[in-house]
């Protein structure tokens, strides 16, 4: 039996073949990267932790991303929309960026 403290969204692929769960839990090598995302792929008996995230450039916190799965192979996001004050995402013509991310 495993434990998470927090938030964290349960989504499943088409196919039932992959689970992910996606937390607000903070990584434990790094606070800056996209908090901790995990997937089952024999229906929830093991986890994995995915070290790389999952579509971590759309939102830092993973729980806060809404996948959609258009088929097996193919997975969209929609990203999280910069705030004035992140500087990171500054633009000169002060548009704020966000964007539909597809894998």
């Amino acid at each position: 039996v495993a434990h998470l403290s927090g938030a964290a969204c349960l989504v499943a692929s088409p196919d039932g073949a992959h689970l992910y769960l996606l937390s607000d839990a903070n990584r434990p090598d790094d606070a800056a990267a996209q908090t901790v995302v995990f997937r089952s792929d024999d229906q929830g008996q093991h986890w994995t932790w995915m070290a790389a995230g999952f579509f971590p450039e759309a939102d830092r916190v993973a729980d806060n991303l809404t996948p959609y799965f258009y088929n097996k192979d193919e997975v969209w996001a929609w990203g999280s929309p910069g705030t004035a004050d992140d500087e990171a995402s500054a633009d000169p013509s002060g548009a704020i960026p966000t964007g539909v991310y597809y894998s």
